[in-house]
């Protein structure tokens, strides 16, 4: 299926490009110390091949903390490197923005709590991506006993330090084989050849926490921007699970990859398992072959709470309540219209409009404040607090975003969902061509989808294709079998990705 025009430099054609590359060129054979290093710029070259205004722009949430908080932190780190816990079985890698705060209840990490509970022994580690949730941890259900400042205060300190000879010539066959690539105007030598290091030492720094941790399995929620953990923790003896985070494309970046790369595998950092929601996710991975068995499907840990659960009682006279969710995409665009929407309703049935901003990617809730101040019908809500994404959605008559993983929780969770046609939306075309979402190419689409919102149901059988329940028990059973399986020898020689156990 071809792209609308308004996105045909989506992040699936970049992606479909980038395989046509990665076959034609054989990039996957360039390695260092056994590792293929062409998957350390794919996400990058897909976001520069593609269409700018259909990528999140990620504000530099770093900058929330002082130099000096840093190194307390990183020291904090190094702290907790030297005295672990002991009979650490698992290792959780997470990050500050899946952590919420309900009402009347401790902070929680939607992602990694509740397995790490179930699990027992479970050490986390946290990335410093929102300033506001970290500062939940120490209250939290299941806090994080270290952060990820001891890794970036180890770069800051080595940015200062020449690329090595291997990581350079490295670098420089890669590139030179790029020559006359539009991916050569793209990457230049020493770009690639720093971050070829840093992959070096960071796959080091990696696998020493886990040589001192001695974690049976490590547990991400993003392969496609951790290599370097992923490498390290697999060199040093440890399975490495990936629980799905939020949407993907086939033929996107991130885990499309061709029948072509099959033949490299081993030699790529991924995990030993991808956890998926549901069996449409597996559907949409086993068709050019090169998962195969590392696929699980599992459910989604931030979904279970909410799945199953009933809709909150709601009188009549409260009219419609919609739920947007944003991403962080085409913000002025999105913003020009819902204020379009709003006018074309505003003589029609009541309205109340939550406009939920993303933890990550939409963190300043300002733009949106000054375009509905005026309009009594919007509610703003910044993504570190107020209710929950899914609480929201359970309240919610409506539910409408550009192309966001809430499409399919509101799908999951019996609320009609509205696809709006802006940059990146053709990711999620599949649930509309399923007939299973409404979309929206203009404001008076928009307006029309809400107005027919209360005649939609949402059967069972597609909540339960897009996530399967019973999501930590059936990870719980995972990791120990994993755990059981674990190979004598405490470290794979390097470059050598330990792979799919057997059966």
């Amino acid at each position: 299926m071809s792209a609308p025009p308004e996105t045909l430099a989506s992040s699936c054609r970049a992606g479909r490009l980038l395989r046509e590359f990665e076959e034609e060129l054989d990039l996957l054979s360039y390695e260092l110390d056994g590792w293929s290093i062409w998957p350390l710029f794919r996400v990058e070259v897909a976001a520069a091949l593609g269409d700018s205004t259909a990528v999140p722009k990620v504000e530099n949430r770093r900058d929330e903390f002082s130099r000096r908080e840093y190194l307390g932190l990183a020291l904090q780190d190094l702290h907790a490197w030297i005295s672990p816990p002991k009979e650490v079985r698992s290792l959780f890698v997470s990050a500050s923005s899946y952590r919420v705060a309900s009402q009347g209840e401790p902070p929680r990490d939607t992602m990694f709590d509740e397995l790490g509970l179930r699990l027992g022994g479970a050490l986390k580690i946290e990335r410093l991506n929102n300033r506001k949730l970290y500062e939940l941890n120490l209250q939290s259900v299941l806090p994080s006993r270290m952060t990820d400042a001891w890794l970036l205060v180890a770069n800051r300190l080595a940015a200062r330090i020449s690329p090595s000879s291997a990581a350079r010539r490295t670098a420089e066959a890669l590139h030179e084989r790029l020559r006359g690539t539009s991916i050569a105007r793209i990457l230049s030598v020493d770009h690639m050849a720093q971050r070829v290091a840093r992959f070096s030492r960071e796959r080091w720094l990696w696998r020493r926490l886990c040589a001192r941790v001695r974690p049976h399995v490590v547990v991400i929620d993003d392969s496609y921007h951790q290599h370097s953990l992923i490498a390290g923790a697999q060199e040093a003896g440890a399975w490495v699970v990936e629980l799905q985070h939020g949407l993907f494309a086939p033929d996107g970046p991130e885990y499309g990859w061709s029948r072509a790369a099959v033949r490299h595998q081993w030699h790529i950092p991924l995990p030993d398992r991808l956890c998926l929601f549901g069996e449409y996710w597996k559907s949409l991975l086993l068709e050019e072959g090169f998962w195969g068995r590392r696929l699980e499907v599992v459910g989604s840990t931030r979904m279970e709470k909410h799945l199953g659960l009933p809709r909150p009682a709601k009188q009549p006279e409260q009219g419609i309540v919609m739920l947007v969710t944003t991403q962080g995409l085409a913000q002025e665009a999105l913003i020009g219209w819902l204020r379009e929407t709003l006018m074309i309703l505003s003589d029609k049935r009541p309205l109340h409009v939550i406009v939920k901003l993303h933890p990550g990617y939409d963190p300043n809730p300002e733009p949106y404040r000054t375009a509905f101040s005026n309009d009594p019908r919007v509610e703003i809500q910044s993504g570190t607090g107020g209710i929950p994404t899914h609480e929201r959605l359970l309240e919610a008559d409506v539910h409408a975003s550009i192309s966001s993983t809430c499409h399919f929780d509101s799908l999951a969770l019996g609320t009609p969902t509205i696809v709006l046609g802006l940059p990146s939306h053709d990711q999620v075309l599949g649930i509309v061509n399923g007939n299973e979402a409404c979309l929206a190419t203009s404001p008076e689409q928009w307006a029309a989808a809400i107005l027919g919102a209360s005649k939609i149901r949402v059967p069972s059988e597609i909540r339960d294709h897009y996530f399967r329940r019973g999501s930590v028990e059936t990870l719980a059973v995972l990791i120990r079998d994993l755990e059981s399986r674990r190979r004598e020898s405490q470290a794979a020689p390097a470059g050598v990705n330990r792979g799919v156990p057997p059966p």
